[in-house]
């Protein structure tokens, strides 16, 4: 498991007029399978917040399709544990899974989340012989961004712009 070039950078989410986001994404990750097909059954990962926002559930994702979600704590290092789900990746395939999470309580102040799983034990995986991968036959990390979720966040339009000519030297 490893980072997707697809997770979102450092960036900045706009919470509705009540302080909520829903299903921010805040990692994608890479699963790779090169010896066998690998079914992965169990996933943990952190989720981590600061400032006002909090967030209850997170959710794992294989494209636009819920694999699971999991209710999360809220004193700022919440684990989401997705447990006996059954996600298949063929042999010398990647597919990819996301984790998102609905942020509520933003306020104006800056509040910031990102998604971490970087332990090989986070992850629980058998082979198509139907047999649990030993901790040393995985690779298991996979940071992502902060995502910054306020209530009012700066939206630049431009409105109208001059276009002058100068006289060219010779």
């Amino acid at each position: 498991i490893s980072k997707n070039a697809s997770t979102p950078d450092q960036s900045y989410v706009n919470a509705d007029s009540n302080g909520k986001a829903e299903k921010v994404t805040l990692l994608i990750m890479n699963v790779k399978a090169e010896q066998d097909a690998v079914k992965l059954t169990d996933l943990t990962t952190y989720v981590t917040f600061s400032g006002a926002g909090t967030s209850t559930i997170a959710y794992l994702y294989d494209g636009t399709t819920l694999v699971d979600s999991d209710t999360l704590s809220t004193d700022g290092a919440g684990t989401a544990t997705f447990a006996d789900f059954s996600w298949t990746v063929p042999k010398d395939t990647t597919k990819q899974l996301t984790v998102k999470a609905d942020i509520t309580g933003a306020t104006n102040a800056i509040t910031t989340a990102s998604s971490t799983i970087t332990s090989n034990t986070l992850a629980v995986a058998e082979g198509s012989d139907l047999i649990a991968l030993a901790t040393a036959n995985k690779t298991v990390s996979a940071v992502g961004s902060e995502i910054g979720i306020l209530k009012v966040v700066p939206v630049f339009t431009l409105t109208s712009a001059t276009v002058t000519k100068s006289a060219g030297i010779l």
